[in-house]
């Protein structure tokens, strides 16, 4: 892939971001206080790659990963996920004006993901199949030059090799139904990552969906609360 045409007066979705779109001390994206234990400088590193482990929940912690920078300026692209639930990721952050979905890209996959690479500073995709390491290791190359992050959302963490940190859910707790009737009020959910370097060693936070929603204390609850427990071994 050649280097990014310029075109005169022309200027990237990211550079009509304001300064506090990017932590100019470690160059990393913000992201909710919820999250910020997650990444090792408390961000979205500029010219990473983040995998998120498919799996219940996953969708809402790939939004909340991605709110505070779209409020903050940034744009987001979406590639390859036919199923985003736009109300959703309103619900968790993501400002909608500042949203591009490309929801079915086929075999052009790869120039979409890097045209927009080029254009914003955020980028989640989520591939059909495993990706190259050829291609993966090209990828990572264009987001170090134009200091974007790309999320990763697929089935299997191998589905991209080389990836600088992996975030996944490990449970989520549903409040509101009283065996099978009711209305749902909020969810719990305790998320995980892990990567490389300081990251080595995994992290783990809790949740809430909606975000300023929080669970009923014990002698409040009337209901019992719906638990989907995930495996992590």
């Amino acid at each position: 892939m050649g280097k990014p045409l310029a075109v005169p007066g022309v200027k990237r979705a990211s550079d009509l971001a304001s300064p506090a779109a990017g932590l100019a001390t470690d160059k990393a994206l913000p992201v909710i206080p919820e999250l910020r234990h997650l990444f090792p400088g408390q961000g979205l590193r500029r010219g990473s790659t983040v995998v998120i482990e498919r799996s219940l929940g996953s969708l809402y912690l790939m939004y909340a990963a991605l709110g505070e920078a779209t409020q903050a300026g940034s744009w987001v692209g979406f590639v390859g996920m036919p199923w985003l639930g736009v109300m959703a990721a309103k619900e968790q952050g993501i400002v909608l004006d500042r949203m591009v979905m490309v929801p079915y890209p086929r075999d052009l996959w790869l120039e979409v993901v890097t045209t927009m690479i080029d254009g914003f500073d955020l980028v989640a995709f989520a591939p059909a199949a495993p990706v190259k390491p050829g291609e993966a290791a090209r990828i990572s190359a264009r987001l170090r030059a134009r200091e974007s992050v790309l999320l990763v959302h697929c089935s299997e963490p191998g589905m991209w090799p080389g990836a600088d940190l992996m975030l996944r859910t490990t449970q989520q707790t549903w409040f509101g139904l009283n065996h099978g009737r009711g209305r749902l009020q909020g969810c719990v959910i305790q998320a995980q990552s892990q990567g490389k370097g300081s990251a080595s060693q995994p992290r783990q936070v809790t949740l809430h969906v909606p975000r300023d929603w929080r669970p009923p204390q014990a002698a409040e609850a009337q209901r019992p609360a719906l638990r989907v427990v995930k495996d992590v071994a």
